[in-house]
């Protein structure tokens, strides 16, 4: 039975949002299933020799660890910097984890310490200088001191990126700002958050993208369209995904059904072809030819592949499979 990776978990932290990963400036660890424990590989594929019941890819050099059922953190040494004592946590972002006790949710500063008190029933990642919090059901907004950025709640969690949050009014969607101001009117069907300056905005079944004025900066004519990374946004058209610029001009040709995730990350962006998966880059082409059966995005220097013949690894950006798991 092949032991594989819980790709989506340590996936989750970093993709969820749509907004690329913070750069670490050290090594980053990635999370590896052996027999009975997780522990980490580097960047070049090197082994740690750490035991944890989980673990998860480091974020601002640090790693989520589990041992005796408790969540800790670890360096990028793999050594336990913050041990493990909460119930449940989250990666870091802009310096601070949210941590759960056992009753109420909190923030930890990087040397462990609870820097914004355990009071919420549920906190999510800081993103652009803000958290959401729930409170009695409600979501609140608060900034790296744990003040509220203004008293207004709402019924779902959006983060605020390039200063912005979607928000929903009736059965349209438009934009508030940091002080809580309507700054995008409610005249969309549907919004997503900004990414390098443009937002993919959806009216009457077609997507475009809009600026931070809410003008139309790309017109609403495709099928489906994903947020723009390293200068280029996936797009779906008659069927069949490519790539176009901030332009709007088709830079690379819609000619795949499936693309994981598609966005760009490390100048490489997952595609799949026939039965297999490979890696395409900014023109097009293939980096890495289509060999696995399945593959994620680049998190840093590696990303996670499922290999012919079975098992689970990772492969760097030349295509070569620099760890793989036990395969029983």
């Amino acid at each position: 039975m092949i032991k594989r990776m819980f790709i989506a978990i340590a996936l989750a932290a970093v993709l969820a949002s749509c907004k690329p990963a913070v750069e670490p400036v050290e090594t980053v660890l990635y999370p590896i299933q052996k027999r009975n424990s997780w522990s980490f590989v580097s960047d070049t594929g090197e082994y740690l020799k750490v035991d944890f019941q989980n673990t998860s890819v480091s974020r601002e050099n640090l790693a989520r660890v589990r041992l005796k059922e408790m969540w800790g953190y670890v360096n990028t040494q793999g050594r336990i910097v913050i041990p493990p004592q909460f119930t449940l946590s989250r990666d870091f972002h802009e310096r601070l984890a949210a941590v759960f006790n056992g009753q109420r949710w909190g923030y930890i500063n990087p040397q462990g310490q609870v820097v914004i008190p355990y009071q919420f029933d549920f906190a999510w990642d800081f993103s652009d200088g803000a958290a959401a919090v729930l409170i009695q059901n409600k979501v609140y907004y608060i900034n790296a001191t744990g003040q509220k950025l203004f008293d207004r709640a709402f019924s779902y969690a959006h983060p605020f990126q390039e200063g912005m949050r979607q928000v929903h009014l009736g059965d349209k969607m438009g934009f508030i700002n940091r002080k809580g101001e309507l700054v995008i009117g409610a005249r969309f069907d549907a919004v997503w958050p900004f990414q390098e300056g443009l937002a993919v905005a959806r009216v009457q079944a077609k997507y475009g993208y809009i600026n931070a004025r809410g003008e139309w900066q790309i017109p609403a004519t495709f099928d489906d369209a994903w947020p723009f990374a390293q200068g280029l946004a996936a797009v779906r058209r008659d069927g069949k995904i490519g790539f176009i610029n901030k332009l709007g001009e088709m830079t690379i040709q819609p000619q795949w059904e499936t693309v994981r995730h598609p966005q760009f990350s490390r100048r490489l962006c997952a595609v799949k072809q026939g039965e297999l998966w490979g890696y395409i880059d900014k023109t097009g082409a293939f980096a890495i030819q289509p060999k696995f059966r399945q593959a994620w995005p680049f998190l840093r220097e590696l990303a996670p592949v499922q290999i012919q013949g079975g098992g689970w690894g990772y492969t760097n950006q030349k295509g070569e499979v620099v760890w793989r798991s036990i395969v029983e």
